[in-house]
C-alpha cells in the first residue's frame, strides 16, 4: 500500500482521485544549461513524501540537491554544479568541480588524500565523480499497491591496457516515502586482479 498525506491508499483508490500519479511522484530527466553545468544531465525525483533531491547521471550517480519538505539537506559549494569537462585531475584539482551535495563519489581506484602508488599519481578522491553515467534508465511503475521511482546508471573507470572497473549505482524509492535507497555495484571487468 501507498502511504500518501498520512494514509494508506491502494493503487485503484489513490489514482480514483488524481489524474496521474505524477501529480504526487516522480522523476524528470534533464539537461542543465547554465555556466559550468551545461550539458550536465540531471533527474529530479519527487516522493510525495516530503523528499525531493536530483540524480546526476552527467556527474557520476551522484545526488545534489536535496531537501524534505523544502528543508535542505544537501551543502553546495561555491562552484556550483560543474561540468565533468572542467575536471582537474592532479593534486587538489578535484575541488574545482565539488559541488557537495548529498552524494558525492569517491573512488573508484582510489579515495582520499592526493598520493602516488607503484610510481603512478592519484589525485584527491579519484576519477568517478567525473564520469557521465551510461545505460542510464530511469523507471516509474506500480507493482502492485507500490508505487516505485528508480535511477539507475553504470560509470567506468578504465585506461586502456590497465585497469578497467564499472560502478554501477541505483538510487531508488516510493511514493510516499521520505527516504531513498542507494545500491553500489563495483566490478572488475579488467584482466587484472
Amino acid at each position: 500500500m501507498a502511504t500518501y498525506m498520512g494514509r494508506r491508499w491502494s493503487r485503484r483508490e489513490l489514482l480514483s482521485w488524481v489524474g496521474s500519479v505524477e501529480q504526487l511522484a516522480g522523476a524528470r530527466r534533464s539537461r542543465l544549461e547554465e555556466g559550468k553545468a551545461d550539458g550536465v544531465e540531471a533527474v529530479d525525483v519527487t516522493t510525495g513524501g516530503g523528499l525531493r533531491f536530483t540524480v546526476l547521471p552527467g556527474r557520476g550517480m551522484d545526488i545534489a540537491a536535496a531537501a524534505y519538505r523544502d528543508v535542505p539537506l544537501s551543502f553546495l559549494s561555491g562552484t556550483g554544479i560543474t561540468s565533468a569537462a572542467y575536471y582537474e585531475e592532479p593534486s587538489l584539482g578535484f575541488l574545482r568541480g565539488f559541488y557537495g551535495g548529498l552524494l558525492t563519489t569517491c573512488g573508484i581506484a582510489n579515495a582520499g588524500a592526493p598520493s602516488v602508488d607503484g610510481g603512478e599519481p592519484f589525485g584527491l578522491h579519484g576519477r568517478v565523480a567525473n564520469a557521465a553515467a551510461e545505460d542510464v534508465a530511469v523507471t516509474q511503475s506500480w507493482e502492485g499497491d507500490e508505487y516505485r521511482i528508480a535511477v539507475r546508471g553504470t560509470m567506468r573507470e578504465a585506461k586502456a591496457m590497465f585497469e578497467n572497473l564499472r560502478l554501477t549505482r541505483t538510487v531508488s524509492t516510493r511514493l510516499g516515502r521520505a527516504g531513498l535507497t542507494i545500491r553500489d555495484t563495483i566490478e572488475n571487468v579488467g584482466f587484472e586482479p
